[in-house]
C-alpha cells in the first residue's frame, strides 16, 4: 500500500523542483512541470546554448521549437497547454 501511495505522490510532483506542482504546465511531449520550472529550465538552455532555436524536455529530451525573439518566456510558458 504504502508503494502505490509513494507513487502517486510523485506522480504530482514536478521532476524539477520535485515539489507538489504549482501551475502545471505539459509540454508537447506530454512531461508535465510547474510553470515557473519549465520558464526558468528554458530561459537557462537558451542562454547556455547562444542562438539555441530548440529547448528540451527535461525528462525525456524531446525538442520543442524556442520561442521567437518577439515572445518572452512569460508569454510562452503562459500559452503552454494547463494540465
Amino acid at each position: 500500500m504504502a508503494d502505490s501511495e509513494d507513487s502517486s505522490t510523485k506522480q504530482l510532483c514536478c521532476p524539477i523542483c520535485l515539489e507538489p506542482f504549482d501551475t502545471p504546465k505539459s509540454l508537447p511531449c506530454m512531461h508535465t512541470f510547474c510553470e515557473k520550472c519549465i520558464r526558468k529550465h528554458a530561459s537557462n538552455l537558451r542562454v547556455e546554448g547562444g542562438q539555441s532555436v530548440i529547448i528540451s524536455c527535461p525528462v525525456c529530451r524531446y525538442h520543442i521549437p524556442a520561442p521567437g525573439a518577439e515572445q518572452g518566456w512569460d508569454d510562452w510558458t503562459s500559452k503552454l497547454p494547463d494540465n
